[in-house]
Formats: C-alpha cells, structure tokens, sequence
C-alpha cells in the first residue's frame, strides 16, 4: 500500500481505463475523497482489423498514429462547463446559467475501407510475407474507377506483439520495386 501525501485539496489519478469491476469494487470501500470516474474512450468494433490504418489513441483518447491522429481534430468535440457557486462546505447553491457551455460531439468519418476485403488483404499480406521471409509487406487495394481506398495493410512479422506501426505505405517514401496491376 502506498500513501498519498499528496495536499487535501489536489487531484491525483490513482488509476486510469480501470475495469468496470474493479472500478465498482473500489467504490463499495467508500474511503472518504476517494472516487471513481467514467472517462469516454473510443471503441474499435473490429478489434484489431485496420489497426495500422486507424491508429491508435493515448490514456486521454487523443489520436497518435494513423487516421486518429491526422484526424483527431474532427473526431474529438470539446467538452462543455457550467459555473457553478458553492458554500464553505462545497455544496452548490446556485449555477449561472448564462455561463454554461454545452459539450460539443466530434464529427464522424466515413471511410471507403471494405471490412470484408480489409480481412482478407491483411491475411493474405501475413501469410506472404510468412511464407517468403520479408522483414515487411505493404498492401493498398484501390478501387480503379474512382481510386476509393478498400483496404490498406502493413505487415511487420519481427514487431512485438500489439505494437502499433506506422503505415510506411502513407508515411514514407519508398521504392515500389514490383508491383501487381489487375
């Protein structure tokens, strides 16, 4: 056990992304000044399908690689406030509602990634790249008549496991060497 010696007054994160249960058994202990807080974070419904192409995003869900970051601005939103009056005891006694703000929504994006080809292109690109012994593999699948993106891999077989990459394929320039045309 550590003990916090830390001012009466200051916040101090004990912990963050703490799992529901945990979260719920630590506030069943009801330790006075101590308090649980739900935080928003992003969900990847596909797990890790795209993950290079997506990116990622740190402990306060700001984007640090990938789509995330080159797009974080639209997907964040701003958070709102209210000013609020308090008694000597902290109670609230009156809210100025002149001065609240309302929390803003990030904007959504739409991608023209196909999930179905997204699949098939990142298992066929680690199996290649398995198969023939390559330090790396890059795949991007274009749609010819209008150049939509449907899908976008990179492969790095010597990487340490759930280690984000960047997408060499958009960050870096490159020799192609031989390329496949359909």
């Amino acid at each position: 056990r550590k003990t916090l010696t830390a001012r009466l007054d200051a916040f101090t994160w004990l912990c963050r992304k703490m799992p529901d249960d945990k979260s719920d058994l630590l506030a069943a202990t009801k330790i006075p000044g101590l308090f649980h807080q739900k935080e928003m974070q992003r969900i990847y419904p596909n797990d890790q399908l795209g993950r290079d192409l997506l990116g990622m995003v740190d402990v306060d869900n700001n984007g640090i690689s990938g789509l995330e970051y080159a797009l974080n601005d639209r997907l964040v939103g701003s958070d709102g406030n209210t000013r609020v009056e308090r008694d000597a005891v902290g109670n609230i006694y009156r809210v100025a509602s002149k001065d609240v703000v309302a929390p803003r929504n990030g904007k959504n994006v739409n991608l023209t990634i196909d999930l179905d080809w997204q699949a098939v292109v990142e298992e066929e690109l680690r199996l290649g790249v398995d198969s023939m012994g390559a330090q790396s593999g890059i795949v991007i699948l274009l749609k010819p008549n209008d150049g939509a993106i449907l899908a976008m891999a990179s492969c790095y077989p010597n990487s340490k496991a759930g280690a984000s990459q960047k997408n060499e394929s958009i960050s870096d320039v490159f020799e192609p060497g031989s390329v496949y045309k359909l």
